[in-house]
């Protein structure tokens, strides 16, 4: 597992208090009562995972292009 996934896991863990937070606050000055809180936190967190991935695909796909032995002989 490489340093993108561990802060990818961290920030969706840690995201997890901030969101109910967030959530509780928007539900208290909006009157909103009916929101079912775990399926708002699940979907939020799927669309950060598939936003992530989406980011990190474009320098991921432009690193592998490069020859590794290329690469260790331009150093």
């Amino acid at each position: 597992m490489g340093w993108r996934e561990v802060q990818l896991g961290l920030g969706l863990l840690l995201g997890i208090p901030w969101e109910r937070l967030l959530l509780r606050e928007v539900m208290a000055v909006t009157m909103v009562k009916t929101v079912n809180v775990p399926v708002t936190i699940a979907f939020t967190m799927i669309t950060a995972a598939i936003m992530d991935v989406l980011a990190c695909t474009p320098p991921t796909l432009r690193g592998l292009r490069i020859q590794s032995t290329e690469a260790l002989r331009d150093h």
